[in-house]
């Protein structure tokens, strides 16, 4: 004996499905925000910007003290070359949309932005650690997953809302 559902039943949970589907992509005046988002995630990566180019001077003056320290500056202003050229490019890309453009384009370059930005803020600590450890002689810090961690959260999403860039000048004065 085979069991059959209605075909009334299929068609009503089809229905439900695509009604409940087409209610997560955009609407409730989700575009306008995410445009707002984006606008946001570029002022604070010209703030980004205008910080490690103040670090960068730092690093510079340190250099005068330490040799060891030149590759480092250099990868550092090559990072803040790279950090105009990105913000260029994010500047362009939220001028050339607007909060009436689909749900879909925004929200795809929208994370272009943002993963863009984390993995520079990334470029900068790695050259931040390194600093550290040449000016300590010492090895480049690790980081370890706190033991409060829960399973509920993962550790790596906690860490990229908590994201603070050590600074260079803690770096340099050895108490990263």
């Amino acid at each position: 004996m085979t069991l059959r559902a209605p075909a009334p039943l299929l068609g009503f949970l089809a229905l439900m499905l695509l009604v409940t589907g087409c209610r997560t992509y955009g609407g409730y005046d989700s575009e306008a925000r995410t445009h707002a988002q984006m606008k946001q995630a570029n002022d604070r990566f010209a703030d980004d910007l205008t910080r490690a180019e103040g670090e960068l001077e730092a690093l510079q003056e340190a250099v005068a003290n330490n040799e060891a320290l030149e590759p480092l500056a250099e990868r550092y202003a090559n990072l803040i070359d790279r950090h105009r050229e990105t913000l260029e490019t994010h500047e362009g890309i939220v001028e050339a949309l607007n909060a009436d453009t689909d749900y879909r384009t925004l929200h795809r370059n929208y994370g272009t932005l943002i993963t863009e930005q984390r993995v520079m803020t990334n470029h900068y600590r790695m050259v931040t650690e390194r600093v550290y450890a040449t000016v300590t002689d010492g090895d480049v810090p690790t980081r370890v997953v706190p033991e409060a961690a829960s399973y509920t959260e993962p550790y790596e999403y906690r860490q990229m809302k908590n994201a603070s860039r050590p600074s260079m000048s803690a770096a340099l004065d050895g108490s990263l």
